[in-house]
């Protein structure tokens, strides 16, 4: 075992600070302010819109991706060269044009029923 010459374990007191509700500096420490209303009603459609194209563009590359798996497949089977703009423009980019029209609606029926909540418990 180590020991130091210069200071014994005796020396060393080991003193606990008081617990406290948690280890951070609360006084420190900025209070959460809810954002305005105007705000809270500009990030509405930007959440909307990008959660439409994410979905749209995660339905393109998953159709894109069975498309070209599925064309492969038949090309295979009936012993031919598979036309891979087939899989583009017939199979991923009308799926995500209708998986984006969905998650675009669904998006604002959600945000509209969370919004109308919120407004309801604020009013209590």
């Amino acid at each position: 075992m180590y020991s130091s010459p210069a200071v014994s374990r005796s020396a060393i007191s080991c003193q606990r600070l008081p617990i406290t509700s948690n280890r951070y500096n609360q006084e420190g420490m900025l209070s959460a302010k809810a954002p305005s209303s105007l705000v809270r009603w500009l990030l509405v459609p930007v959440r909307v819109l990008l959660v439409a194209f994410l979905l749209a563009l995660l339905t393109f590359a998953l159709g894109l991706f069975l498309g070209i798996f599925g064309l492969l497949i038949s090309s295979g089977v009936r012993g031919v060269h598979a036309n891979m703009t087939v899989a583009y423009r017939e199979i991923a980019f009308p799926a995500a044009v209708v998986a984006g029209a969905i998650a675009l609606l669904v998006a604002i029926v959600l945000e509209a029923r969370h919004l109308r909540r919120e407004g309801n418990e604020r009013s209590m």
